[in-house]
């Protein structure tokens, strides 16, 4: 009852798009989605980071960690294996603009902790297609946004998506905007296509095999990043979700990377 009193709330926001601009409603739209995921609290889950390149693959496993904050979320990254990999951590905290983002990498091979600068973001996380940036997450208003059309959903004909461009208030990010597809029922991003600086098509994310999780929180099971200029490709894998998970705060701190 609660997801359906939810979306309720979120088409009646939505039906008065007649009223609206492109920009007033592709607001209305992205602030719906961020409102329906609100309240999963703390969240443990595992996955496979699956690089394709020229020279074959290459597969990482990783484990996540994030927890819901008002003013923006917290995400931890810990490679477990392979043996050149394992003990790396990406640590993130996201903040809403004109407040930056910060991220701290730790490397065991030197027993460091590395801050990610602002203007660094851009570049490729451990040698994938996701950025830096990627991996951080977007709070709502670090962009504007407006609404260019309603469409079938990329990979499932017959779900309807809104198509909403976003783009990013931070002058470090490597981005000029995102096109993002956000299906009508549940909200869920199906597709984010990435613009580089000089407004040039330069990467596509694709969200595939959902599943809810405590009757209201929806978590994709593949999501694939495939880099239209080179043809390199990064998959990420995901399983056993743990929403509402308990996770101390104290995780998320730059002190305890590598204890």
């Amino acid at each position: 009852m609660r997801i359906f009193l939810s979306l309720m709330v979120a088409m009646l926001g939505l039906n008065s798009a007649n009223a609206q601009t492109a920009e007033q409603k592709g607001y209305a739209i992205m602030q719906r989605q961020a409102q329906v995921d609100e309240g999963w609290q703390s969240e443990l889950s595992q996955g496979q980071m699956v690089l394709y390149t020229s020279g074959g693959t290459v597969q990482r496993s990783f484990s996540a960690e994030r927890l819901e904050q008002g003013a923006g979320n917290l995400s931890k990254f810990t490679f477990h294996g392979p043996a050149d990999v394992k003990g790396t951590v990406l640590l993130s905290h996201s903040k809403t603009e004109p407040t930056p983002d910060m991220q701290w990498l730790f490397l065991p091979s030197i027993q460091r902790v590395k801050r990610i600068a602002s203007g660094n973001r851009k570049g490729s996380f451990m040698g994938s297609e996701f950025s830096f940036e990627d991996l951080t997450g977007y709070e709502l208003n670090d962009s504007k946004y407006k609404w260019v059309a309603d469409q079938a959903c990329p990979g499932a004909a017959q779900s309807k998506c809104y198509v909403v461009e976003a783009y990013p208030l931070n002058r470090d990010s490597a981005y000029s905007k995102r096109v993002i597809w956000v299906d009508q029922q549940y909200f869920r991003p199906f597709q984010i296509d990435y613009y580089n600086r000089g407004g040039q098509f330069m990467k596509r994310l694709n969200y595939a095999g959902y599943a809810v999780f405590l009757q209201r929180f929806w978590r994709p099971g593949r999501l694939t990043m495939q880099n239209a200029q080179t043809g390199k490709r990064t998959d990420m894998v995901w399983s056993g979700y743990r929403l509402q998970s308990g996770i101390a705060a104290s995780q998320f701190e730059p002190q305890r990377l590598g204890r």
